[in-house]
């Protein structure tokens, strides 16, 4: 049995059985499951798109992440959230792994909230 499947770190699977697919043309089973694969191994989006993403960009006093869900603004940060006073993110690494730390966990089911024991297992510049 012919079966191709590819697995992206979305979890999403695609299955074809190439069993029940008639040859029309001169092309083989193995060469459509090749091409298959190669056609979805480069691919950075999934058929299946992620509701949430992920943005960063300069802000007034330094860097900023924004996170939407389904294109509508729901998260935007310019500073180091936990940490009592203002600290804006000195870098755009340093909102990028913030950001997906709050990414990660709106992904899971949880809350988007951030503890200080986060933010330092983060290694922020401070």
């Amino acid at each position: 049995m012919w079966h191709l499947a590819v697995q992206e770190a979305s979890s999403w699977m695609m299955c074809i059985n190439l069993n029940r697919m008639p040859l029309t043309t001169k092309m083989t089973k193995q060469k459509i499951a090749l091409l298959l694969l190669l056609a979805t191994a480069g691919s950075q989006t999934s058929c299946r798109e992620r509701p949430y993403r992920l943005a960063t960009e300069l802000a007034p006093r330094g860097w900023a992440y924004r996170i939407t869900f389904k294109g509508k603004p729901m998260i935007y940060q310019a500073q180091i959230p936990a940490v009592q006073g203002y600290y804006p993110f000195r870098n755009e690494a340093d909102a990028r792994r913030t950001g997906a730390l709050v990414l990660q966990k709106l992904e899971d089911g949880q809350l988007p909230a951030v503890s200080i024991a986060e933010i330092d297992s983060l290694r922020l510049t401070r």
